[in-house]
């Protein structure tokens, strides 16, 4: 992530009140408008802010999402999860090939069960997420 994207969430995680305009993030961060409106679109596409706008108030407010982080960390675990698909087609291309095989079945193992692990922690967030 680029260092201003990261100054502007960690502002808008700090500021009071946590609604903040292009133009207030730009004077607050001393950052262009081309630069914040980059950056802006970077952490709305990841899911990290969000935008509103308010009737009489021609200017769109953008604030950190409340389940950012989660989502953030679970579709990082999920990718991660996802080498699983090419230890497997490893495997498939090693078949028969003794030691280099093993090597990747261990870590195709692993793999494995944390992509099985993801929709278990999944679920238990949601159910930890709903009873707050």
């Amino acid at each position: 992530m680029p260092l201003i994207a990261g100054r502007i969430l960690a502002f808008l995680l700090i500021c009071d009140p946590v609604e903040r305009t292009a133009a207030e993030l730009g004077a607050a961060l001393s950052a262009s408008s081309g630069s914040i409106s980059t950056n802006v679109r970077l952490l709305l596409a990841r899911g990290l802010i969000s935008k509103t706008t308010r009737r009489g108030r021609e200017a769109a407010v953008y604030q950190v999402r409340e389940d950012a982080w989660a989502n953030v960390m679970l579709r990082r675990l999920e990718a991660v999860a996802e080498v699983s698909e090419l230890t497997t087609g490893g495997l498939r291309m090693l078949s028969g090939q003794g030691d280099r095989a093993d090597r990747i079945r261990k870590v195709d193992e692993f793999y494995s069960w944390l992509s099985g692990e993801l929709s278990q922690l999944r679920g238990r967030w949601e159910t930890h997420s709903r009873r707050r």
